[in-house]
């Protein structure tokens, strides 16, 4: 029992951190505040996201999935359509 109550713990403190840090991660992708790059640097940056996301939506992804480091869940909404 002495180690699911240090899992308990280590899972609350991650949830806290994300918590405390999700509005900095969405300020990131979506270029705002002083993640501004500007008109040009934020149209090649939405461009590389829509890239990405594309590539995410052809992934032949089904089954179990673990999604590593899934921070706001940005890409996790792509990959819970399949797996």
């Amino acid at each position: 029992m002495e180690n699911e109550s240090g899992f308990d713990d280590i899972l609350q403190e991650q949830h806290r951190y994300y918590e405390d840090r999700a509005p900095e991660y969405d300020d990131v992708w979506y270029r705002r505040g002083i993640y501004d790059l500007g008109p040009e640097g934020n149209r090649r940056w939405f461009e590389e996201t829509a890239r990405l996301e594309a590539a995410l939506d052809e992934l032949d992804a089904t089954g179990t999935v673990l999604e590593l480091a899934a921070g706001t869940g940005l890409f996790t909404r792509h990959l819970a359509l399949r797996a």
